[in-house]
Order: C-alpha cells, then structure tokens, then sequence
C-alpha cells in the first residue's frame, strides 16, 4: 500500500491477485504491483475504495490570516461512501497552563464548500485550527491542527462592543434542545444536537453540565454560541 508504514493485512493468492480479507478502513487508498526480473521492473498501481465508513482526514488544511479572521480551507478526504459535511474547530491557545481545555468553538459549514471565514478574532492571539468531517456512521479524525494569528488594526485601538441586551425582560420558558448524541473521537466526545422545537425569542446560548451516577451537577461551559448545534468535550468517557 503506497504511504502506509504499517501491516496491511494484504496477501496475495496462487493467482497472483491481491486478497484483502478482512477490508478495513485503513486499507483504503492506493496499492501498487511490482514485477522485476533481470531485465527490468514493471509497475501498476490501482485505488481501492472502502465504502461503508467514517470519513477519512481532510488533508492540506491551511490558514490565511486576515483582519480580526481567518480564511479556513482544506481537502476533503475519502467520504466512507455517504454525504459528509465538515465544521471548523479553533481555540485561542491557553496564556496561563492551569487554563481549562474545553473552549474549543465549532462552525459549520454550508455543503459543499471547502473553507470558511471565522470572524470576529482577537488580534496578537494565537488560534488554533482544526477541522472534522462527519457522515451518517460519525465522526472521522481530526485534521492536523494549524496555528495561526489574525492581523489587527495598527495604530487604532480594538474595541470589543458588547452584545445587545434581550429584546424582552420576561421571564421566557424554551422546551429543552432535542436528539442530543454523543460520540467518541479521539480528542474526546462530540456532543451533538437539534435546536429546541418551541422558542418565543432567539435562543442566546447553551450551558452544558456533567454528573457522574447519582451526584450533583457540575457546570462544564455556560457560554456555549446559541447557534451551535455541537460542542467537543476533551476527555470525557462517554
């Protein structure tokens, strides 16, 4: 298997012909044939596919850092053989080390593009960019992370304007978030979920709390976007 460091698992018959039993995942890709005698060595090479899968890495990601953003963009890895969709993920990196790990923020991004603008950037703060496929049997790994720090204005302060106050002060009642599902990746457990069905005003963010068998509630992110619909949880069991 050409780029693989690993065993393949591959064997070859009395036929000549390449045997891969069982297929996995990991033997997708390109798999070369070399025939050499005294003379000369001869080559071939084919693709196999592996459908039925999570989707593979999404490759050659890149940064382009602009004023208080990023332009995000990628390759799109194998798709397991269904639709896949991809969502960016980035964190500012942690200034102090007992800063806690779970703030990385996720952004969807419409079907079929390949990159997406993250706004809204603090400027001299280093980013850190990482982005996930998904499709209808989960989640695939995550793309190397890139680090990256957007431009600022030089010689004019950055303000940050606060956000608008609730249109209404009273007391308004939501029906809770719907269909929520974890998964497992190897970073931790993306949690992921639909909207509430019922809501008067617009929704201004999520709290995510944790407790383990029969204990009290502890309050892991209060301040999750209202328009996110998934958050990772760095090492949590799932």
């Amino acid at each position: 298997q050409v780029g693989s460091t690993g065993q393949s698992g591959a064997q070859v018959d009395g036929n000549s012909s390449l045997v891969l039993r069982p297929l996995v995942k990991e033997q997708h890709g390109v798999w070369e044939c070399t025939a050499t005698n005294q003379v000369a060595s001869v080559r071939t090479a084919t693709s196999v596919h592996v459908l039925g899968t999570s989707p593979h890495a999404v490759t050659n990601v890149s940064v382009l850092p602009l004023l208080l953003a990023a332009n995000i963009s990628w390759e799109p890895g194998f798709d397991g053989g269904y639709f896949q969709r991809f969502s960016v993920w980035y964190t500012p990196l942690a200034k102090h080390p007992h800063r806690a790990h779970h703030d990385w923020v996720s952004l969807s991004v419409p079907v079929g593009a390949q990159h997406l603008l993250v706004q809204n950037l603090q400027p001299d703060t280093s980013y850190q960019f990482s982005v996930l496929a998904q499709n209808k049997l989960g989640s695939g790994p995550f793309s190397q992370i890139v680090t990256s720090v957007p431009r600022g204005k030089r010689g004019f302060p950055v303000t940050t304007v606060p956000p608008e106050p609730p249109a209404m002060t009273m007391r308004v009642f939501l029906s809770p978030p719907q269909a929520l599902t974890a998964n497992e990746t190897v970073r931790g457990v993306l949690l992921q979920w639909e909207p509430p069905a019922q809501f008067s005003v617009a929704l201004s963010g999520y709290a995510l709390e944790l407790r383990q068998d029969k204990g009290g509630w502890e309050v892991l992110d209060r301040s999750i976007p209202g328009t996110n619909t998934q958050v990772l949880v760095p090492g949590l069991i799932k």
